[in-house]
């Protein structure tokens, strides 16, 4: 193991008595950390940590020399597990043997392990009641209190395989579109290999509003990265007043589920005493927030899921849009790339429109309502019909299941995910500058600028000289030449 950790998880323990475990461990360089940390467990009772005593150890382990690591625990009556974890504090590997945990005699449970769990409970407490905003909430509040509209550079990679050499199949990817908010200034795609991009175009979806790039390509049994580049204006606003027809983002669905007993009586719950739909959508922005499930295992993105096992931004998305669609308001999910983060997958939040108003955003797993519109890059607006498909074999070749359809990379029936790399973080949203100060004028020549850019899209035309031009002016924050940049 390097880098890493290894967990061992005995149920039903003996308590009250003397639990002696034993260990080898030996390190491959000249001296290596670890740390063994013991926890007793016992059921979860709502949002109670469900530690029962705690311990942690330290050493060190050097080459070739086998350690034995020994520790006596005893634990509280009320626990029904004990958890052994052994981290290696170390790059390098460590290696470890003949592991024991043996049965000796009565004993008070230990006082100090006990302590050490009450004081992280009281630290929880203390948290819970004064939080602190997050390294991501701070570095999303610092790129909000800059002025003037942003231009972001989106990278989106796909590692792709296809069975046999001179097989082709087609990756569809979700793009920035167009709205009131966004415009895409330029974009580029290629495969890392050479020869193996055979052609791409950008079209509409059904929808109306969603775009999406087909990119047939020829990735071989070896596998091959297709990345595509753009470059994005994004101001503040304005806010999409476009109201739902009455039939839109309101029904219960495969990923966004809330007809059902559990998700109505929390809806319930959180409506008694809401004065109006702005209480309400607050009171769903905290709960969904403060959610951590019951303990169940993270295995799809979908809302019933987010309500059992916490899950990831995903099922927060969904979740939301749940409990709002349960209240009657309506509420989708919104796929984008924030600039706040590094690399990272995907990522999502939940809009939900109220009258007069129109589409406001939460995101409940970076913990701000109405996070500033220059922070994300918008990829996909899922409508129910992505939502009900969230669940199709071929969609979750790319994505865990319960992620709406098209709201990520779609892959062909030849194509399948390459083993490239070991980690969903892949791509990312970067601030190539602020502008000075938001330009209206900017921001409606390149939407004019979009209209030719997309005949040249549309049919699988892409200008690379003209991309690094236009990057470079962004980069020095050039209006002119930026304005130059768009009109070739």
């Amino acid at each position: 193991m390097n880098g890493a950790v290894v967990a061992t998880y005995v149920i039903k323990p003996p308590t009250g008595r003397i639990l002696h475990y034993r260990i080898a461990i030996r390190g491959s360089r000249s001296t290596q950390g670890f740390a063994i940390v013991a926890n007793g467990h016992k059921p979860r009772v709502g949002k109670e940590l469900p530690w029962t005593a705690s311990w942690i150890n330290e050493g060190k382990v050097k080459a070739g020399q086998w350690t034995v690591f020994e520790h006596d625990y005893v634990l509280p009556p009320e626990s029904n597990q004990l958890g052994l974890v052994i981290h290696n504090l170390d790059k390098e590997p460590i290696y470890f043997s003949d592991p024991h945990l043996t049965v000796g005699a009565p004993a008070e449970p230990d006082k100090v392990a006990i302590a050490a769990v009450e004081k992280i409970k009281k630290e929880m407490a203390e948290e819970a009641s004064h939080p602190r905003p997050s390294p991501l909430l701070k570095k999303h509040d610092e790129l909000a209190s800059t002025d003037g509209d942003a231009i972001i550079r989106l990278k989106m990679r796909a590692p792709l395989r296809t069975d046999k050499p001179d097989e082709v199949g087609v990756v569809t990817f979700p793009m920035p579109a167009v709205d009131g908010s966004q415009v895409p200034l330029d974009f580029k795609i290629e495969v890392d290999k050479p020869g193996k991009l055979i052609g791409f175009k950008w079209r509409k979806r059904e929808d109306g509003r969603n775009l999406v790039c087909d990119a047939t390509v020829q990735p071989g049994p070896k596998g091959s990265w297709v990345h595509y580049e753009a470059l994005i204006l994004v101001r503040k606003g304005p806010v999409d007043l476009g109201g739902p027809s009455t039939e839109k983002w309101i029904k219960s669905t495969a990923c966004v589920q809330w007809n059902n007993a559990e998700m109505l009586a929390i809806a319930m719950r959180l409506a008694n005493g809401a004065k109006d739909s702005h209480a309400y959508a607050q009171r769903v922005f905290e709960f969904v927030r403060n959610n951590t499930g019951r303990g169940e295992p993270f295995k799809t993105l979908d809302a019933s899921a987010g309500l059992a096992c916490g899950g990831s931004c995903t099922n927060h998305s969904n979740l939301a849009a749940a409990l709002l669609r349960a209240h009657g308001i309506p509420s989708r999910t919104v796929a984008h790339m924030p600039t706040w983060c590094g690399l990272l997958y995907e990522h999502w939040l939940t809009e939900y429109f109220l009258p007069g108003e129109g589409w406001l955003a939460m995101d409940t797993s970076l913990g701000r309502m109405l996070p500033d519109r220059r922070t994300r890059v918008v990829l996909n607006i899922a409508n129910e019909q992505d939502e009900d498909r969230s669940f199709e074999p071929l969609h979750t070749r790319f994505v865990m299941p319960g992620a709406p359809f098209q709201s990520v990379a779609e892959l062909s029936a030849a194509l399948f995910p390459a083993d490239l790399t070991d980690t969903d973080g892949i791509n990312i949203a970067e601030n190539v500058c602020f502008l000075p100060a938001s330009d209206g004028a900017l921001f409606d020549a390149a939407q004019k600028a979009f209209a030719r850019r997309w005949s040249e899209f549309a049919v699988g035309q892409q200008h690379a000289a003209r991309f690094a031009v236009l990057d470079g002016a962004a980069a020095a924050k050039k209006l002119d030449a930026i304005r130059g940049a768009l009109t070739n």
